[in-house]
């Protein structure tokens, strides 16, 4: 038996392997190895993945496909968000999701394939959950564009329950933010753009957008809130002390990185309750679109709203974002005046 059938076999009884596991088997230098699954997979037989695991691409026969979800755990944490919001709901519908989440549609080419079709009198780009083939796909975009409100929710369902699902916690979040940020001197925050319904092209009226807001006037005195949280960390006992200091509750604290990065999960008071947000506290003298970008992802996987803390200064691109791309954050400066 030659080689190359001793691969394909392997990887038939193992499923998807990475060719240094295909090395060690055969005894051969990783670099041939790789040469034949190449060859193996131009012919055919094998599939590669777009998925990295490390430095190395998986190989896989085509009827294990399925088994590529058991490596989805090698996504980062905002494509691992997206391949879940997919798997659960089969269907998203391209324009109807933030940049975000469009981008990582992008990224996941294992787990999301695009298909075209008619909605709203025009071809518009969806994404379908890989093992959902292409006619059912189409079939209930086609059956969603043609019922009423009334005749066929489970339809409706299918298509747009992410989009509906975060306009909702949009909403709500533009109910609390400014009345639950009345602690923070705030930078800057927006509404999320209004996205149009599936059934019919409705815009979703969600209010004015919060506005920049000047503190001008002398608040009222806050009493120091003290918390069981501690740290070693002097970057992160810095933030802890001024969150304190403006009477926020500090829930939890992870150092990310010693004397710079600092997440945490916060409790603002309110005239309604005590709010939770995720804070994310950065050492930094500039601030790019990246940091806020990758801020704002863990606080979606935490379903918290996101209070940014820094010590530097946003860049253009950074603050541009807070006006476009991204939904409410709120960046205060770290040691800023609170009286």
């Amino acid at each position: 038996m030659d080689e190359h059938s001793k691969i394909v076999i392997f990887i038939k009884m193992r499923g998807p392997t990475l060719p240094t596991e295909l090395a060690t088997y055969l005894k051969r230098d990783t670099v041939i190895v790789s040469a034949m699954l190449g060859e193996l997979v131009t012919g055919g037989n094998l599939r590669m993945s777009h998925l990295m695991v490390g430095k190395s691409r998986l190989y896989y026969a085509p009827e294990h496909i399925e088994k590529l979800q058991d490596f989805s755990k090698y996504l980062n944490e905002k494509d691992l968000f997206t391949y879940n919001q997919l798997k659960e709901y089969r269907i998203i519908r391209d324009k109807a999701v933030d940049p975000l989440t469009r981008v990582s549609l992008r990224n996941i080419k294992d787990f999301a394939y695009p298909f075209v079709a008619e909605k709203d009198g025009e071809q518009q780009l969806f994404w379908r959950w890989y093992m959902l083939a292409e006619p059912e796909a189409r079939s209930a975009v086609e059956k969603k564009e043609a019922v009423t409100k009334s005749s066929e929710p489970d339809a409706q369902a299918v298509v747009e329950a992410p989009l509906e699902e975060t306009e909702k916690e949009s909403e709500e979040s533009a109910t609390v933010t400014e009345e639950a940020l009345s602690t923070l001197p705030v930078d800057a925050g927006v509404e999320s753009e209004a996205v149009e319904e599936v059934k019919e092209k409705v815009i979703v009226d969600k209010g004015p957008p919060l506005k920049e807001m000047e503190r001008t006037a002398q608040p009222l005195p806050r009493p120091v809130q003290k918390t069981l949280v501690s740290t070693d960390d002097e970057f992160a006992s810095e933030v802890l002390g001024d969150l304190e200091s403006r009477g926020i509750k500090v829930v939890s604290l992870e150092v990310v990185r010693k004397k710079s990065d600092a997440a945490f999960v916060i409790e603002i008071p309110t005239a309604v309750g005590d709010l939770q947000y995720y804070a994310r506290a950065k050492k930094k003298k500039s601030v790019s679109d990246s940091d806020l970008s990758s801020a704002m992802v863990s606080a979606q996987l935490k379903k918290l709203p996101l209070v940014f803390i820094t010590n530097g200064k946003l860049t253009k691109k950074a603050s541009s974002m807070l006006h476009t791309d991204l939904g409410h954050i709120t960046v205060y400066q770290l040691g800023s005046s609170n009286n």
